[in-house]
């Protein structure tokens, strides 16, 4: 009976509860009916996320692009400074590689000049040394012909002495055909018989001496007249260098040296300009191209803005016909489950309460038989027991033992 109570206190509370469940299965309908609008919000939130994202990369790759043209403008700047700078300093190149050339002739006249000192002190050396020669050349002539004058005198001496030993008195002479000789030619004392012989052997010696007089003279003349060409070129020259043949050809050289050193980092600032220059041309394309690419990055990104824009709004208007609290998709149905289940257990709790009052009652009803049953045999008992007690009074009554 216990159990039976109990089985229809709980049957009672599910019923209960049993009343609930239609309001909750109107709610389960009507939040089932929540599931297209969940769709088209999840719909739009996908949409208005994709949306979002790519107006993010759009702004992104458009950042990135004036950062690129951003970059890329300040190297054309900084180029631009550059190429100013250099197209400066290299003005004087063109002058300065005149200055080399003229700078180049002047140290090679100087070293011509120091050619022409050093054959002008070689050629005056040569001229001294062929005077000296033509000189001695030109007295052995000299005292050549006064041998031989004196070897003709005496030759012609001693003819007239020779004549004058044929002469006779009376007899005219073969000469000057006097018959009178006053005053003979005679031989002079100790002196050497003089021969045509001797004159022609003297004559053969002074030709040799005029041979090389000659030759010493034609030498002297060359050499006169190489350093007359000498002279002529190094005043010539001298002209050329002007106030430069006060230099030195060191002093020159290093002059040259400096300005060649000069003009290899002219030189090298040159080729560096046609270098960014060739840089600047392809900063410029890269520039252009930068600039139509960020205004098709522009246009994405107008577009996408207003997409997002538009998702959004969408997202918002879809929202505000739902719940707060069952704006996810995964809410909703949390919130369906939950109630489903909270209407299953509810329904079960009832079956099962149900079941358990049917077969309370069965065990009662069971139990009332049984406890009749029990009772009808308790009262036969009692009479049973009734009867044996009074029969068992009677036996001691009549038994043997019935003072012991």
């Amino acid at each position: 009976t216990r159990l039976h109570q109990e089985a229809k206190k709980e049957l009672a509370t599910s019923n209960v509860q049993l009343n609930t469940v239609d309001r909750l299965k109107l709610d389960l309908s009507e939040l089932s009916n929540l599931r297209p609008k969940i769709a088209l919000l999840s719909g739009a939130l996908t949409t208005a996320s994709q949306a979002h994202h790519a107006r993010e990369l759009a702004e992104a790759a458009f950042s990135s692009c004036k950062g690129n043209l951003s970059a890329i403008l300040e190297q054309i700047n900084s180029t631009g400074l550059r190429q100013t700078t250099l197209k400066s300093e290299i003005k004087p190149l063109h002058k300065k590689s005149l200055e080399e050339s003229t700078l180049a002739a002047i140290v090679k006249l100087r070293k011509r000049q120091d050619h022409y000192s050093n054959s002008l002190a070689d050629l005056t050396a040569q001229k001294s040394t062929a005077s000296d020669a033509f000189s001695t050349a030109q007295a052995a002539v000299k005292q050549q012909e006064d041998v031989i004058k004196t070897l003709e005198f005496k030759w012609h001496s001693n003819q007239a002495a020779i004549l004058a030993k044929e002469l006779h008195k009376d007899v005219p002479c073969l000469v000057c055909g006097s018959k009178t000789h006053p005053s003979p030619a005679v031989f002079e004392t100790g002196s050497e018989v003089v021969t045509r012989d001797t004159i022609n052997t003297a004559k053969i010696i002074l030709a040799t001496f005029a041979t090389k007089q000659s030759d010493a003279q034609r030498e002297l003349t060359q050499v006169e007249t190489q350093l007359l060409t000498l002279k002529k070129q190094i005043r010539e020259n001298l002209d050329e260098l002007g106030e430069n043949s006060q230099k030195t050809t060191a002093q020159l050289e290093h002059e040259l040296q400096v300005l060649n050193l000069e003009i290899t980092r002219l030189t090298q600032l040159s080729n560096e300009l046609s270098l960014l220059e060739q840089s600047m041309a392809d900063l410029l394309i890269q520039k252009d191209s930068l600039e139509a690419d960020i205004d098709d990055k522009r246009n994405v990104l107008e577009s996408t803005k207003y997409e997002s824009v538009e998702a959004e709004r969408n997202k918002i208007q879809l929202e505000k016909d739902l719940p707060v609290e069952y704006r996810s998709d995964n809410k909703l149905e949390a919130a369906i489950s939950l109630l489903a289940e909270k209407i299953q257990a509810i329904t079960h709790t009832h079956q099962v309460a149900t079941e358990k009052v049917d077969r309370a009652s069965e065990a009662v009803t069971t139990s009332s038989v049984k406890l009749l049953q029990f009772s009808k045999q308790r009262d036969q008992l009692d009479k049973d027991n009734t009867a044996a007690t009074i029969a068992w009074s009677k036996a001691l009554k009549n038994s043997a033992f019935k003072d012991a």
